[in-house]
């Protein structure tokens, strides 16, 4: 991984420890999914999408809170919200 894309691996790291069902999509890799953020209107990364909460960026706060909205919704499920995460990414050499 690259530290040019920082917020990338910190948004990675937090939703993990917030233990959601992460997909992540590498948009360098993926020109749809690069094409599918363009359309949900992220011009950067990280683009996260908590079942139709968008948040444009690394705020720990508004991710938290995205969450809790959904897992409310989600009260009487076992599951967790869905969380998709546009990021770039790059492995290390």
């Amino acid at each position: 991984m690259t530290d040019w894309c920082g917020y990338c691996r910190k948004a990675r790291e937090y939703l993990h420890s917030l233990g959601v069902n992460l997909i992540e999509y590498d948009i360098e890799k993926d020109k749809g999914k690069r094409e599918e953020m363009h359309k949900r209107g992220g011009k950067g990364v990280p683009l996260i999408d908590v079942e139709g909460i968008l948040i444009k960026g690394y705020s720990p706060d508004l991710i938290k809170g995205a969450i809790e909205k959904k897992k409310v919704t989600l009260r009487h499920s076992l599951m967790s919200p869905a969380v998709c995460l546009f990021v770039l990414d790059y492995p290390s050499e």
